[in-house]
């Protein structure tokens, strides 16, 4: 399927042409919107909402070693990268709660528990 046109949203945003198995080329634009533009309210931090995910996520990875599961394990099982699991595992990548239920699976623990541990380690952090 090709398209006999393309805009841009942004005339800063660059192109990206891709190649696919099958001969097609396809077109990216990558948005550019965040870096050259502000939002009117911008949303706030909630030191609360980093410190839970902070310790959702360390409390996913102390679960991973304590079964014995390595990172490539976890990232074939619940179809994830091997690279992916890792930024996650060492705070680099936020991720979303598609790719944290899948991690939890793999490992085979209820991401709600961890999450209700999580913000109980969280409060208490606080309150310090």
């Amino acid at each position: 399927m090709t398209s006999g046109f393309m805009f841009r949203i942004c005339p800063f945003a660059p192109i990206h042409k891709l190649k696919i198995k099958n001969g097609a080329i396809v077109t990216l634009v990558t948005s550019v919107v965040n870096t050259h533009f502000t939002y009117d309210s911008p949303v706030p931090k909630n030191s609360l909402r980093d410190t839970v995910t902070a310790n959702v996520i360390r409390l996913l990875r102390e679960e991973r070693k304590k079964r014995g599961l390595s990172m490539n394990v976890v990232a074939q099982r619940s179809g994830l990268s091997h690279s992916i699991v890792s930024l996650i595992e060492r705070d680099l990548r936020n991720p979303t709660l598609d790719t944290l239920l899948r991690i939890a699976e793999a490992i085979g623990i209820d991401l709600g528990e961890v999450i209700t541990r999580a913000s109980k380690l969280a409060a208490r952090q606080r309150r310090q």
